[in-house]
């Protein structure tokens, strides 16, 4: 296991001392990868942001074990994904994730809810075209998580497990701590200002 790995969940975790042990090293761990991460992105230079964002998400994709993650910015009624990073052979994520393809991820989304399902069964009947697609190109399990600012969605980001189903952690504090640190240290473009009436 590298430095960066922290152990994905696997099941039941042992309730005795020594699973308690565990839990908080990893924890601790990744909690340091995400102070790592932040810090780089205090004085980079503006040529070299979309490559640091790069071996961050690679980074955050090895820690969780995960196969793939994708930041997306907000364009109009579209979410447009500025990054992804996949595992070798795994796809990275299509350009534009529009409006009419995940209507139900992208209301939640849009609304500052998040998107978490361990299993494709998870997501409402209403998530029904959400899933008909997802069931064709994504991920088995899925964390998507708003970036918020001011109280204005911003983006997304988005972590998936290609290939298993996978049962995420309470509160699902892993994914949600990269996607705060992106909100706070990540420089964003600002959005295009809407033509006068």
């Amino acid at each position: 296991m590298s430095r960066d790995e922290v152990a994905p969940p696997s099941g039941p975790r042992d309730a005795n001392r020594d699973g308690s042990r565990f839990e908080v090293e990893e924890r601790v761990r990744f909690e340091s990868l995400i102070i790592d991460l932040a810090a780089g992105f205090v004085s980079i230079d503006p040529e070299r942001v979309d490559q640091a964002i790069e071996e961050c998400l690679r980074r955050i994709v090895r820690a969780l074990g995960l196969d793939r993650s994708t930041p997306f910015q907000r364009s109009g009624e579209d979410l447009v994904a500025t990054h992804s990073w996949a595992v070798p052979g795994r796809d990275a994520f299509p350009k534009v994730w529009a409006r009419a393809d995940l209507l139900w991820s992208f209301m939640r989304v849009m609304h500052g809810e998040p998107v978490i399902f361990s299993r494709l069964d998870d997501p409402p009947e209403e998530a029904a075209a959400d899933k008909a697609l997802i069931r064709r190109f994504g991920p088995k399990a899925n964390v998507t998580m708003p970036l918020v600012a001011d109280r204005e969605v911003l983006g997304a980001l988005a972590f998936g497990s290609m290939g298993t189903e996978r049962t995420w952690a309470p509160a699902v504090d892993c994914p949600r701590r990269p996607s705060a640190m992106v909100t706070n240290s990540v420089p964003v473009p600002p959005l295009p200002m809407p033509p006068p009436s």
